[in-house]
């Protein structure tokens, strides 16, 4: 199964289904969650002290009692952390007004300057890319060319089905 970030609402939704004596294959299947993790934060709020046969907190006690959870399941981005002191420089490069780099070479040029071979990988140097909003040739403008009518010819090469032939007789 794929990495799923789960949220302090989903949280607060295993707890509450938990608090009403559904099962834990149940919640699992109802939330699309492993029911290991649904065991966990049920593990976890016994350990916070909430029980299933008091009242049920508040949901703000809840999120509250999660928050420090939730920041615990963070993945670790080890690449991200090396590429950050040269984000300055990425973005340089990328927009240079002269010679603006594509990304690939951009990313090229990161590795041999700083001798990262082997620590960034390009999908991590993308992600890095996207998530701190380098946008590339955020500026660029298209020009609309007007013709007159039947001085220009364009061609569609989607097929759009069969037609028939009266002369032949066939589609």
């Amino acid at each position: 199964m794929a990495y799923k970030r789960i949220t302090v609402m989903d949280i607060w939704e295993i707890i509450r289904r938990w608090h009403n004596r559904q099962s834990v294959s149940h919640i699992a299947s109802a939330l699309g969650y492993d029911r290991k993790t649904v065991r966990k934060y049920i593990e976890y709020a016994k350990a916070q002290g909430l029980s299933s046969d008091e009242p049920l907190p508040a949901k703000e006690h809840i999120y509250k009692l999660f928050e420090k959870a939730i920041h615990k399941q963070e993945r670790c981005r080890p690449a991200q952390k090396i590429l950050q002191p040269f984000f300055a420089e990425i973005s340089q490069l990328i927009h240079h007004r002269e010679h603006p780099l594509k990304p690939k070479i951009a990313f090229e040029v990161i590795v041999e300057r700083h001798a990262l071979h082997g620590k960034v990988s390009y999908s991590s140097f993308k992600r890095f890319v996207r998530h701190n909003n380098i946008v590339i040739f955020a500026n660029k403008a298209t020009c609309r060319m007007e013709t007159p009518p039947g001085q220009e010819v364009q061609i569609d090469y989607a097929k759009m089905g069969l037609l028939y032939d009266p002369l032949l007789g066939k589609r």
